[in-house]
């Protein structure tokens, strides 16, 4: 996933998330709730990232985790999102915009290795077969 349940709560409070998920009133954050807001919010980033960027990611930057958060929490609240909750909502998917654009790249992931093979490709340095370059040709 690109953002835990820990960084969630994390980045919003405690009480902000079980007020958005405590359905039943015990007081507690409703896990189900939450993950399929997250795994919402992360397929709407993969569907714009995808158009850029090969998935999954295998380093999520920050911006992507602070896209993902911004979504889903605007998502958790059934009667509409507070102001500031929607307008933050709306900025992370004008990125999601731009970064699907080409406008705003994401940072640059490193490649994963190569298997080593059984036959690898050697590349030495040779000589030219011509050595007067066909002068006078």
């Amino acid at each position: 996933p690109y953002l835990t349940i820990a960084e969630f709560v994390a980045r919003f409070g405690l009480p902000e998330v079980v007020a958005m998920t405590d359905a039943v009133g015990d007081g507690r954050i409703d896990r189900p709730m939450l993950v399929a807001a997250l795994v919402d919010a992360q397929a709407v980033a993969d569907a714009h990232i995808a158009a850029r960027y090969a998935l999954p990611l295998g380093t999520v930057p920050l911006v992507v985790k602070k896209i993902v958060a911004d979504i889903a929490r605007a998502a958790l609240y059934p009667r509409g999102a507070p102001d500031g909750v929607a307008d933050q909502a709306k900025l992370s998917m004008r990125m999601l915009e731009r970064i699907q654009s080409g406008a705003m790249p994401i940072p640059a992931e490193v490649p994963p290795q190569e298997a080593a093979s059984d036959n690898p490709i050697l590349i030495a340095p040779g000589r030219r077969a011509y050595p007067d370059g066909l002068a006078g040709y």
